[in-house]
């Protein structure tokens, strides 16, 4: 089935432009074009029908099927364009644009978009809305962007019983005006998100809603190798949700912010630029690359207010203004550091940690390399115990050194600077060959056969003057 579907794929491509008219041939010699019809609807075997509406033509869609815009600038002002749950298509946009006026791509099926555009006007409120049972995903270069400044790009809905899925490949990018991606409800169990590419968001990138409780089928947000950006903070873990941060460049007032859930981070380079307070939130977006904060102190009807559970076993956490990491008011959870780099501005603490804390999370820093001293009150403020007490209480029986750059290094961290991300060695932190370390390779090689081929001249020589 993948194989025909690659043939069928290889055959829509060969779209005639003829007289400025997008057409499509189907297997028997019929032709689908753009001066009476919207969409092609192309079956597996390479046959086909021709539709004005691209929801008539999603509606007689089978499993495998593929719609195929025809024509640029349609827009959705009366009706959503929907998939429905019992679709399962591929819908091609043709390198065209679809703009939606109030009306969202509204999934109940499963829909693999395409080779286009996808915008949300002014008035619009959600671009994408994925429905508990539905799955979305993006391959090939795809722009999903919400023009809306109280909108959402995706919505993403969950409910026990079903399994939702969102995935957004690595040559997308989604932009908004307000939110990026939102996983919302009172549990959305059975979610699962997986995100790259590029994110450009005004309030959130990624989140999870502070609406959603602590479940046992939480919903899972994977993070891979991108460039994420927010003008507030990046990456929110509001309510209840499991995170695996793999990879990827965070770059807001936060890069990322924790409420309540279990969140892991293997690398990835987060950076925090400034104290941002244009922006209405629960975020602090106080200027952190981390924010670890209870979320009892930033809202009522948080349900999962306490459950904080999170690893960090890689990755450079960088403030441009303040402490690296912030810390306070996490009074039951759990938190440990494994590795990574940790870098503060004006030479402040890579962590501010709320002292009364401190003997709960003992022990908590295994390995890191820190650029500054290693913790500090929040706020700028002061501990009723010294700094270097502090210190002692959150790694513990730990070593510690300092390297040639004068950086803090706690136990046995797999690197001691600043590129430190979790990823390979000699790689980048997508999992692509580091270009510096194949450069250094590369002049390795050369030198070998250099110094090879002289040594296979020098015995020439001899041999023929000896």
């Amino acid at each position: 089935m993948k194989s025909l579907r690659g043939i069928v794929f290889g055959f829509i491509a060969m779209v005639a432009m003829i007289g400025g008219v997008s057409a499509v041939d189907f297997n028997g010699g019929d032709t689908c074009n753009s001066d009476s019809n919207t969409a092609a609807l192309v079956k597996a075997n390479g046959s086909g029908d021709c539709y004005d509406s691209i929801n008539t033509a999603i509606s007689n869609a089978e499993a495998g099927d593929t719609v195929k815009i025809l024509k640029d600038g349609i827009t959705f002002s009366g009706v959503d364009l929907t998939v429905a749950a019992d679709k399962d298509i591929t819908l091609d946009l043709s390198g065209y644009t679809l703009t939606f006026d109030a009306k969202t791509v509204n999934v109940s099926g499963k829909v693999v978009v395409t080779n286009g555009t996808l915008v949300g006007s002014s008035s619009n409120t959600t671009l994408v809305t994925v429905n508990a049972g539905g799955s979305f995903e993006t391959t090939g270069t795809v722009v999903l962007e919400e023009k809306s400044t109280t909108g959402v790009a995706i919505k993403v809905v969950g409910t026990d019983g079903k399994d939702t899925n969102v995935t957004i490949g690595s040559e997308t990018t989604v932009k908004s005006e307000k939110y990026g991606l939102v996983v919302d409800g009172t549990t959305a169990p059975g979610v699962t998100v997986n995100v790259a590419g590029t994110w450009d968001a005004k309030q959130y990138a990624v989140k999870v809603n502070g609406t959603v409780g602590y479940n046992a089928k939480a919903p899972v947000v994977n993070v891979n190798a991108g460039t994420y950006t927010a003008e507030n903070t990046v990456l929110y873990a509001s309510g209840y949700g499991i995170w695996n941060v793999n990879a990827g460049t965070f770059t807001g007032a936060s890069a990322m912010q924790v409420n309540s859930g279990k969140v892991t981070i293997n690398g990835g380079t987060f950076v925090g630029t400034e104290k941002n307070t244009s922006k209405a939130g629960h975020a602090a977006s106080n200027g952190s690359a981390l924010n670890i904060i209870n979320g009892a102190v930033v809202g009522t009807g948080y349900p999962t207010a306490d459950k904080i559970d999170l690893a960090i076993n890689g990755g450079s956490f960088i403030s441009e203004s303040t402490n690296a990491v912030y810390i306070d008011q996490a009074r039951d959870g759990k938190i440990v550091i494994t590795d990574g780099y940790f870098e503060s501005a004006d030479e402040l603490p890579a962590i501010a940690f709320n002292d009364v804390m401190l003997d709960k999370y003992a022990g908590m820093i295994i390995n890191g390399t820190f650029a500054n001293s290693i913790v500090g009150p929040v706020n700028r403020g002061s501990y009723t115990t010294s700094a270097t007490n502090a210190a002692k209480i959150l790694i513990g029986d730990a070593a510690t050194t300092e390297d040639e750059n004068g950086n803090i290094i706690v136990g046995n961290p797999s690197t001691s600077d600043e590129n430190s991300t979790g990823a390979a060695a000699g790689t980048t932190d997508s999992g692509e060959a580091n270009p510096n370390t194949a450069d250094v390779n590369l002049m390795t090689l050369v030198g070998t056969i250099l110094v090879g081929l002289a040594g296979l001249a020098y015995t020439a020589k001899r041999r023929l003057f000896n």
